[in-house]
């Protein structure tokens, strides 16, 4: 939801600013939004080029490596949240109606 709230204003200001350049000044606009394309499609690229020659082993081993391994502590907190959560519910529902 945050990113729709701070994309949104970005979006209408560039849209606003495209349309008023492509008024004012219809080449000059068209060759700056050809060249922000064009360096979208360099970035897009060079990502397309990481994802393909790396494997996700990779960054597993990177993870892992640091990692130490604790036996039923992820149990043990699911189920402290389960509590929590069955807890808060108990005690709203009867105030809720």
């Amino acid at each position: 939801m945050i990113a729709w709230l701070i994309g949104l204003p970005i979006l209408a200001i560039t849209s606003v600013g495209t349309g008023v350049g492509l008024r004012w000044r219809p080449r000059m606009t068209l060759r700056a939004v050809k060249i922000l394309n064009l360096v979208l499609l360099v970035g897009a690229a060079v990502l397309f080029v990481i994802t393909v020659t790396t494997s996700p082993s990779d960054a597993a081993t990177v993870a892992t490596a640091g990692a130490k391994t604790y036996s039923g502590d992820a149990l043990i907190g699911a189920s402290i949240a389960v509590a929590g959560s069955s807890i808060g519910a108990a005690i709203g529902v009867p105030y809720t109606g």
